[in-house]
């Protein structure tokens, strides 16, 4: 299944309890931003279960001002006046095991109900330039998080080619990094073809005890079509 997930929301990075230079670490990033694409690859297993795998990517890039005071990103200092280049890429995976909950077996049965067993991550790698101060020096950040999450999953069959879905997952750990990523999804099937048009929010927080840490919420409509093999 090929996706193409329209949001416009952009990544904030903060000082951790890391950074022992005491000076501001926090940026919002701006600019202009690329949406994001995904693929999905599902295999069917036993007891009309399925194992499916994820992949999405997000990129954008900008320039943000340095306000009245000395920044510090990653090691390395910005001064007062900057105008610093940004550029970002955020990537996702998941893969994660729906398991038929109820009923079993199906029977055709218009409601069904699945629990999630998923291991997710995401990851996102920066680079900060301040072309105009020759003082200033270029500096990559990378910060990621990888967690189980834990979710359910509610499909509705109304008619025979079309079919309701909504799921939830998510997992996080007090003054450390999580992740949550729910959606709901209306999919309507031709022969081979699947067509669906969603609603999806992505939340995540890389860990705040390093020098600094990302946290973003991605929500914004996908559109996609997945080919079936049988």
């Amino acid at each position: 299944m090929a996706l193409y997930w329209l949001n416009n929301d952009q990544p904030v990075m903060r000082g951790g309890a890391g950074d022992t230079t005491l000076l501001q670490g926090n940026l919002h990033f701006t600019g202009n931003k690329k949406y994001a694409y995904a693929g999905v690859v599902t295999i069917p297993t036993s007891r009309e279960n399925s194992l499916e795998f994820t992949y999405w990517r997000k990129q954008g890039y900008g320039t943000s001002v340095i306000g009245d005071t000395t920044y510090n990103f990653f090691g390395n200092n910005f001064a007062p006046g900057d105008s610093v280049l940004t550029r970002y890429t955020l990537e996702g995976l998941k893969l994660s095991w729906n398991y038929l909950t109820w009923p079993y077996p199906s029977n055709g049965a218009k409601l069904r109900i699945k629990t999630l067993w998923e291991v997710q991550y995401v990851g996102i790698g920066t680079t900060f330039d301040a072309p105009a101060d020759p003082d200033a020096i270029p500096t990559n950040g990378n910060k990621s998080v990888i967690l189980p999450t834990l979710g359910l999953g509610v499909e509705y069959h109304p008619a025979k080619h079309l079919r309701l879905e909504a799921k939830a997952s998510g997992f996080g750990i007090v003054h450390h990094s999580d992740i949550w990523d729910v959606q709901a999804s209306v999919v309507l099937r031709y022969g081979r073809l699947e067509f669906f048009l969603s609603e999806k929010g992505y939340h995540y927080k890389t860990s705040p005890q390093g020098d600094q840490y990302f946290t973003q919420t991605i929500l914004g409509p996908v559109g996609g079509v997945r080919f079936m093999f049988k």
